[in-house]
């Protein structure tokens, strides 16, 4: 079990941040935030038992199938790993597997296009030629299908570092035993023709009015007027959080039939750009030491309100709530980076509307939020030592 010499100072923190939430008067969007202390929920040793040495290499998402909850995550490794791709794990996050076969259940290879793709071959073709990592899933009743976002990249010149990050859209017609890739969803605004790096995530889905939005990180050109911002920045080589959203009868209907259906990006007060590479408008702009790293986006329908959480660049985990969406409330952060530690891969995998703390009060929103610190080591983080750590928080939006 890893243990924590910041872990005195980590309590101070907390409660600090507790003491200040309950004596400050927050705005009607901003809730009253209590943080248990973090623990550690997998650590090393048991990451390393599980035999994957890249896992969970994003965060990992609860999905409700046929009424039981299993845990969506993506697998680390080599392009040519037959377990790169998503590792489901059960109720007690313990990892699925393939009856008879002793092999974890693992979907979405990339290297579809192996060798490197020629001159030619269309980006959509091409997009997770070197990583496809899945992400958050929706199962469908009616259809007994699930679909998956995920994670794919591609890497100039065969350089992982370059890696350019577009997410994909896959269907499973055996409860997430095996997906079937459909294709390209979201790609940047920023053109991949530039060859420039543009980190992001698998993204995140949220169900509200009929639709799917999705909320993910995306890069674009400076703008034209000169004006710089952390999203847009070429030298700053960070994503900012934007939002796409599509129909969820045109997605399904779509993906029965192998296809995907269009997605349109938020831009200048409208879903109006296409998700294939179209232009938007960051929902908003932090810090430059503190962008958002891989947002993950519940609706909580007993307060009615969104709630995000993300890594804050390197420095924490931050949250913030929304009633519409697009409009977010400062952020607060809510676990600080221990001492020569990275936080990264947040996951909300508990929410009022999977485990109620209390019925009765519907102002309140409990859930539990896993992430992941990794030992830096020469001023990098290092990924084969990660650990899954756990806090509970309690939003109270009382008047």
């Amino acid at each position: 079990m890893k243990t924590h010499s910041s872990r005195e100072a980590r309590i101070l923190i907390v409660v600090a941040l507790m003491l200040f939430a309950a004596l400050s008067t927050p705005c009607p969007a901003q809730p009253q935030i209590h943080v248990s202390t973090p623990e550690v929920f997998l650590s090393t040793t048991q990451l390393h038992k599980m035999g994957f040495v890249y896992f969970p290499d994003g965060s990992i998402f609860p999905g409700l199938i046929q009424g039981n909850i299993n845990y969506f995550a993506a697998n680390g490794g080599a392009n040519n790993d037959p377990l790169q791709g998503t590792i489901v794990l059960d109720g007690n996050f313990q990892p699925l597997f393939h009856q008879g076969s002793g092999q974890p259940v693992a979907s979405l290879r990339s290297g579809l296009l192996q060798p490197p793709p020629p001159d030619g071959i269309p980006f959509d073709s091409a997009f997770d030629h070197d990583y496809a990592g899945g992400g958050p899933v929706f199962w469908d009743q009616t259809s007994s299908s699930l679909i998956q976002i995920y994670h794919g990249e591609y890497h100039f010149n065969g350089v992982a570092q370059d890696f350019y990050t577009s997410l994909g859209l896959a269907i499973s017609s055996d409860e997430g035993k095996t997906f079937k890739k459909l294709g390209l969803a979201i790609r940047p605004e920023l053109s991949p023709d530039l060859q420039m790096l543009v980190p992001s995530s698998s993204g995140t889905l949220v169900q509200k009015d009929g639709y799917f939005y999705l909320y993910y990180g995306d890069r674009g050109p400076t703008p034209a007027t000169g004006t710089v911002d952390y999203c847009h920045d070429s030298t700053a080589k960070v994503s900012c959080l934007a939002v796409a959203r599509a129909k969820i009868n045109d997605v399904m209907a779509a993906a029965l039939h192998g296809e995907v259906a269009p997605w349109f990006k938020y831009y200048q007060k409208s879903f109006s750009e296409p998700g294939n590479g179209g232009r938007f408008t960051p929902l908003f702009i932090p810090n430059i030491s503190q962008w958002v790293r891989w947002p993950v986006v519940r609706y909580d329908p007993h307060t009615m309100t969104l709630i995000m959480v993300y890594a804050a660049g390197a420095t924490g985990l931050v949250l913030s709530t929304s009633t519409d969406g697009l409009n977010w409330g400062n952020p607060a952060q809510i676990v600080f980076a221990p001492a020569n530690e990275w936080i990264n891969y947040a996951g909300i995998v508990t929410l009022n509307d999977d485990v109620r703390e209390d019925e009765t009060n519907h102002s309140t929103a409990a859930f539990d939020v896993l992430y992941e610190e990794l030992p830096i080591v020469n001023n990098l983080p290092n990924f084969r030592e990660r650990t899954v750590m756990k806090i509970h928080v309690k939003l109270d939006f009382a008047p």
